[in-house]
C-alpha cells in the first residue's frame, strides 16, 4: 500500500513538473513573440520625433519676442525680389519658407534684407531632406566674405546668400522638417537679452534641453559661419 502512494505521488510530481517546463516554454515563446512589435515600436517613435513639423514651436518664439507686432511672410519661391539670405535654402525638397519680422521695422519700406528679419523658416517634405540641406550649407559655410571667386555659379551664389548673415551674425539649425535661420545684428539683442539668452531661449523652444546638437554660427564682425556643438544653458528661460 506504501509503494502504491509513492507511485501515485512520484506520478503527481513528474505531471506538475512537465505542466510548469511547457508554461515556462511558452512565456518564452510569447517573450520572443513580442519583441519584434517592441522594437517596431520605439523605431516608430523616433520617426516621428525626427519627422516633427516645428513650425509652432518657431511660431511661439517669435510671439515671446515681437508680440502684437508680429508680421509673417511666406515667399513666392517663382518669384524674384525675394530676401537674398533665402537662396540658401534652395532644393528639390523644398517645400516653402516663411519669415517673420517687426512691422513696425523698416517703417517707410517692405522687408527685404536679411536684418529686417527675425527668424527664416525653411520647410522641407521630410526630415531626412531637411537634414541634407543643412549639411550642405554647413559646406558651403567654409568660405567666407569673398571666397566664392572661382566656385560654380550656383555655389557661389548660396556662398554669396549665405555670408549677407555672417557679418551681422546669426544661428542656423535644423530641426525635424525644417531648417531655421535665427538672424542677429550687431545692436542690442531683443528684451534687454543677451544674443546668447537669445540663442539658447530659441532652442528651448525647439525642445532642446538636454541634448548637444549641431549648429552653425555667426558672430558680429564674423566672415563666415562656424559649425558649433550647443547645448542651451539651464537658466535660459
Amino acid at each position: 500500500m506504501m509503494q502504491v502512494k509513492n507511485i501515485r505521488s512520484q506520478t503527481i510530481i513528474h505531471i506538475l513538473a512537465v505542466v510548469i517546463l511547457i508554461s515556462c516554454n511558452g512565456n518564452r515563446e510569447n517573450r520572443k513573440a513580442e519583441s519584434p512589435t517592441e522594437t517596431e515600436s520605439k523605431v516608430q517613435k523616433v520617426e516621428i520625433v525626427s519627422s516633427k513639423d516645428y513650425s509652432e514651436n518657431a511660431d511661439k518664439f517669435v510671439r515671446t519676442v515681437l508680440r502684437e507686432n508680429l508680421r509673417k511672410h511666406l515667399f513666392d519661391l517663382s518669384q524674384s525680389g525675394n530676401p537674398k539670405h533665402i537662396d540658401i535654402f534652395q532644393s528639390e525638397g523644398l517645400e516653402r519658407v516663411h519669415a517673420y519680422s517687426n512691422k513696425n521695422y523698416p517703417k517707410s519700406i517692405e522687408p527685404d534684407y536679411y536684418e529686417h528679419f527675425t527668424l527664416f523658416m525653411a520647410t522641407y517634405r521630410d526630415s531626412q531632406s531637411a537634414r541634407e540641406i543643412f549639411r550642405r550649407i554647413a559646406s558651403d559655410s567654409k568660405f567666407g566674405l569673398g571666397e566664392h571667386r572661382n566656385l560654380e555659379e550656383e555655389q557661389a551664389n548660396r556662398i554669396l546668400s549665405l555670408n549677407i548673415g555672417a557679418k551681422p551674425g546669426g544661428m542656423i539649425i535644423q530641426r525635424g522638417v525644417q531648417v531655421f535661420s535665427l538672424v542677429e545684428t550687431c545692436r542690442d539683442a531683443p528684451l534687454n537679452w543677451t544674443w546668447e539668452k537669445y540663442e539658447d531661449t530659441f532652442l528651448e523652444f525647439l525642445e532642446i534641453r538636454n541634448e548637444e546638437v549641431d549648429i552653425l554660427n555667426s558672430y558680429c564682425g564674423s566672415d563666415r559661419y562656424r559649425e558649433e556643438k550647443r547645448k542651451p544653458s539651464q537658466n535660459s528661460l
